[in-house]
């Protein structure tokens, strides 16, 4: 068993370090070690309040006074003294260095090899309040207002492979030196804020026992997959991509269905010289073969994810094939904690939520949910499921794979290599009386009719298919082998959906259109629209987090007699169009609310549907001038 800890990677963001940030009392150590340990650290083993009475700098009684107030606070000492004027900083800094037996330096009189500022992130300097002032090929010293932070040093010398030397210096002559080295008047806070995630543990197998690793590598190698897992879930990825170059490897990170490269700092270097390793512990992770590099395989593993304080699990699932340049990797995040938990949590529009409900409040009969793949198709199914749930109905689910797992429900996982398929699973199901079944996804004849057969005899069948829109899934079941009289014996609605990306309310703005956008016609005159005009919050994408766009069809009995008569596909659309909740509807709604913008619903919504509307908004005009002629 493998623990993996919240580590903060090279480019994490964290809160700064204050300048006094030291922690000491007279009878406890300073900076929270024991005795022996300052004894190991230092020449001069006394504690900070005897160094600071020693040097005059506090009396007794105001030392004293300050100890009581600290007491169960969890504020440290040092902190207290300077943030009350008690002591200067500097004082405090020179105390720390007899106890310490470390070095205190002026940068303002020291000349700093502008070459270190490849060592390390300038970002990471910032936000860890240290600077390297030295380097030989062995050591790096490093300046720092917190010589006590272990882990800065533990963290350095793991990525850099060299011993840290620390010294201290005055907060107030940081700033000025990091601008020298850097050359940055400003610098950039960086996005990533792990203060709220920490990953505990992973479940995963030992090494392949033919597979050798250099202890100090496979531990550099373990701390960069967490870091790089961590940052994904930060950034509430739905997958990530490890891509096999050249030379090196790319990671990119699909952040609201845009695949986006990240900044990963002094990671990236470790993952371009460590490729082949960093691909052989993600194998691991996923309990797969790391000597298998030819075919393609998938696992999975889980975490737990600490979030303010409680804890979480995490499915991660693994996906590997063989390219020209070595193996790619695709870890996708599966974060039950951030599913919706009900339809309205869908934001769909509030007709299309009303005729969901209803139709989820049938005993018997088949709803679809269609879409391209990544359209949401199971977040949409699975809350489904949630809405229907009551302690007195059964619910059985058969998926391939198990991607959120729910108490509410029964969940079986397909395995075909064993013969273990959908339909096999409806049959069994049948003989467990439950009330709501869920198919992952039909796929073939046999699935298809078991599926229609079980929404026939007194079930709630869902599930999904793989169509462009709602009316499409009657020609594709028809070309499954699904007879037309099964079809309209028990469909009872599906609803066909994409996602889009919704503007950040963090920067979004007004803004008139431009009158060249072909959606434009389906807007009444001056219409506002808005757009993120991008911030730190969205990484400057004007963009942030994602919204299905769906149309919902309830077939009609007219409807039903033209997939019993099997009438044409286009006399079905025509038919249909009265009785759908249509997606460009959804779309329109969305873009007047200002929850998205237009060209994100020209990219996702498929321009067959646009023409339809607009075909159809056309011949109704015409009918309404002939009528009032």
């Amino acid at each position: 068993m493998v623990q993996l800890h919240s580590v903060t990677s090279l480019m994490v963001k964290e809160q700064p370090i204050d300048c006094g940030s030291i922690d000491a009392n007279l009878e406890v150590s300073p900076v929270g070690l024991s005795d022996e340990e300052v004894v190991e650290n230092s020449t001069s083993p006394r504690l900070l309040g005897e160094i600071l009475l020693h040097d005059e700098s506090v009396d007794k009684i105001t030392l004293e006074k300050v100890l009581a107030r600290q007491n169960g606070s969890g504020i440290r000492l040092g902190e207290l003294l300077v943030k009350n004027k008690l002591i200067s900083e500097g004082e405090l800094c020179h105390a720390i260095c007899k106890q310490l037996d470390i070095p205190f330096v002026d940068l303002s009189k020291i000349r700093i090899d502008t070459s270190l500022d490849r060592i390390i992130n300038y970002n990471y300097a910032l936000r860890r309040n240290i600077i390297p002032i030295a380097k030989t090929e062995t050591t790096l010293t490093l300046a720092m207002l917190d010589p006590t932070d272990q882990l800065v040093v533990d963290e350095l010398e793991f990525f850099t492979k060299l011993k840290i030397n620390k010294v201290t210096l005055l907060g107030s002559d940081l700033k000025g030196a990091l601008q020298r080295l850097y050359g940055k008047s400003e610098f950039d806070q960086d996005i990533y804020d792990d203060t709220t995630l920490e990953i505990e543990s992973c479940e995963q197998e030992q090494l392949h026992p033919e597979r050798e690793f250099d202890e100090e590598d496979a531990k550099r190698i373990d701390k960069v997959v967490q870091r790089v897992l961590t940052m994904g879930m930060q950034k509430n990825s739905s997958d990530i991509h490890f891509e096999s170059l050249e030379k090196g490897m790319e990671i990119r990170f699909r952040i609201d269905g845009i695949l986006q490269q990240l900044d990963l700092g002094s990671m990236q270097r470790v993952v371009d010289s460590y490729a082949c390793e960093v691909i052989s512990r993600i194998k691991i992770l996923g309990s797969l073969d790391i000597a298998e590099r030819r075919l393609p395989q998938d696992g999975s593993f889980r975490s737990v994810v600490r979030r303010e304080g409680y804890d979480s699990k995490v499915d991660f699932r693994v996906s590997v094939i063989p390219s020209c340049h070595g193996e790619n990797i695709v870890i996708r995040i599966l974060d039950k904690h951030k599913a919706p938990k009900t339809i309205g949590d869908l934001d769909f529009s509030q007709p299309l939520h009303d005729k969901m409900k209803e139709l989820l409040k049938n005993n018997s009969g088949i709803i679809l949910v269609t879409g391209p793949t990544g359209s949401g198709k199971s977040t949409t199914l699975y809350t489904s499921l949630l809405e229907t749930y009551e302690p007195g109905k059964k619910i059985l689910t058969a998926e391939d794979p198990i991607e959120y797992v729910y108490d509410e429900f029964m969940q079986c996982e397909v395995k075909e290599k064993i013969g273990l398929s959908f339909a096999k699973y409806i049959r069994s199901f049948l003989r467990h009386d439950p009330e709501i079944i869920l198919i992952g996804e039909i796929r073939d004849q046999e699935t298809a009719e078991m599926a229609v057969r079980a929404s026939q005899t007194g079930h709630l069948v869902l599930s999904s298919l793989h169509t462009t829109d709602a009316v499409s899934s009657v020609n594709r079941l028809k070309g499954l082998g699904v007879s037309p009289d099964m079809i309209a014996g028990s469909l009872l609605g599906v609803l066909s959906q994409r996602l889009v990306r919704k503007n950040c309310t963090n920067c979004k703005e007004a803004y008139q259109p431009g009158e060249n956008h072909e959606i434009m016609g389906c807007l009444p005159e001056s219409s506002t629209c808005y757009r993120g005009v991008g911030c730190e919050q969205c990484d400057y994408t004007g963009y942030l987090g994602r919204m299905p766009l769906a149309e919902l069809w309830v077939p009609s009995s007219e409807d039903l007699s033209l997939i019993l008569s099997g009438k044409n596909h286009d006399q079905l659309v025509r038919s249909s169009s009265k009785n759908t909740f249509s997606m460009v509807d959804e779309a329109l709604c969305k873009l007047k609310e200002g929850s998205t913008t237009i060209e994100e619903l020209l990219r996702v919504v498929p321009h067959a549907m646009f023409k339809q509307y607009f075909d159809r908004k056309t011949i109704d005009n015409k009918n309404i001038s002939k009528i009032t002629a």
